[in-house]
């Protein structure tokens, strides 16, 4: 069996460490996540699969990340041979939506790790900074609104959020006339089903013409979309119709108020 590779930089070089992409990288799923990784990390190294990454090593690998657009699980021989040549480096699996409720129905995939592809901006950029992706800067929130059907749901999020000293708020729908003091409104999928972008800019009050009469948005508003399971077609609508960014539940408080994430990545699928 091979040894593995030497995996660890040299102490004090300012060399940043490999990021080895492993699957697809133009799948609707996946291509934003991949874009992001190719422009923003130092080294990158890609291979179509388990296979080939382990007959064609890459070196200084310090994360790794397989994007899985299916549940067909690896063949036991290659994961022996791909786990020896990678031992010990931090990997994910960035998992498409037909692996939702894999955990609960499907053959457990060996790698401990693993994120929807929809949530890959809430934990990629920090997982990925041994790899030379730099903190981006954060604009915190000040004033939090939540949109959705009922309190209850916007409760745990107005409490943390207040014991933070932000102002915050709760409505069943957006009217910019009146919630213009928010920085961010966080729209709960309750409130706010998926819907074509022309839906989304009416709900947000945006102009849709040189005509339009309607107020103009602060510039700092930030509107958030915060949706179980979303496909790449709802994220793509979302954000076409004015939404900033989408979230998937359950999703971290710091993202919503972005604040700088704190910890490392975890089984978030």
């Amino acid at each position: 069996m091979d040894a593995p590779l030497s995996q660890t930089l040299d102490q004090g070089s300012p060399q940043p460490g490999t990021l080895l992409w492993i699957g697809p990288t133009g799948h609707r799923e996946f291509a934003e996540a991949y874009r992001f990784c190719r422009q923003q990390v130092g080294q990158m190294a890609v291979r179509k699969h388990l296979a080939e990454a382990a007959c064609r090593p890459a070196g200084y690998v310090q994360r790794i990340v397989i994007a899985r657009p299916s549940r067909q699980p690896p063949r036991a021989a290659v994961w022996e041979r791909f786990s020896a040549r990678y031992s010990n480096i931090p990997m994910t699996a960035l998992c498409g939506s037909v692996c939702d409720g894999e955990p609960r129905t499907g053959t457990p995939w060996p790698v401990g790790c693993s994120l929807r592809f929809s949530r890959w901006a809430e934990l990629l950029p920090h997982w990925l900074s041994p790899c030379g992706v730099r903190s981006q800067p954060c604009d915190p929130s000040s004033a939090l609104l939540v949109i959705s059907d009922r309190f209850e749901m916007a409760e745990p999020l107005l409490d943390w959020a207040g014991g933070l000293g932000l102002v915050t708020g709760w409505h069943r729908r957006f009217l910019p006339a009146l919630h213009g003091c928010f920085d961010t409104v966080l729209w709960d999928d309750s409130a706010a089903a998926p819907a074509v972008a022309a839906t989304w800019a009416a709900r947000l009050g945006t102009p849709t013409d040189s005509n339009s009469r309607r107020p103009p948005r602060p510039v700092r508003q930030r509107h958030l979309w915060l949706a179980l399971q979303p496909s790449s077609e709802a994220i793509q609508q979302a954000c076409a119709g004015g939404i900033c960014r989408v979230l998937s539940k359950p999703a971290r408080l710091e993202a919503v108020l972005s604040i700088a994430p704190a910890g490392r990545l975890s089984s978030a699928a």
